[in-house]
């Protein structure tokens, strides 16, 4: 059976990482002190919101940041497709996905607009 190395690294992040997140939520005091800043202890869950400029919100840093990772994706797909098709095209179809979690992010602006709490 043929393994993919880099495929199995990324997993075993995405793992630690759901791990070190569920035990930070589980636990407040562990969180406040390794994981949460100022603002995460303020606002909630990673809201953002700059008081100086109106695109510096995290909703809509998710969607310029998921836009840049879904070209990335996809440009290794059709990039790396002659080396295994199957999975390039699974890359591929997960672009949409990225694409749509960005726009559920800007919904969200759209809906809730920021009100930016002073730093304390």
């Amino acid at each position: 059976m043929k393994t993919n190395l880099t495929g199995n690294v990324a997993n075993a992040i995405m793992v630690i990482s759901t791990i070190l997140y569920l035990l930070s939520a589980l636990n407040p005091s562990i969180s406040t002190r390794l994981f949460r800043d100022a603002s995460y202890l303020r606002e909630g869950f990673c809201i953002y919101h700059s008081p100086t400029s109106w695109y510096l919100n995290s909703h809509l840093l998710c969607v310029y940041i998921d836009a840049i990772g879904a070209l990335a994706l996809y440009v290794m797909s059709v990039k790396w497709e002659s080396y295994d098709r199957e999975a390039m095209k699974k890359v591929k179809e997960n672009t949409v996905g990225i694409i749509g979690h960005g726009f559920g992010h800007f919904f969200l602006y759209l809906n809730y607009p920021p009100t930016p709490a002073p730093f304390p």
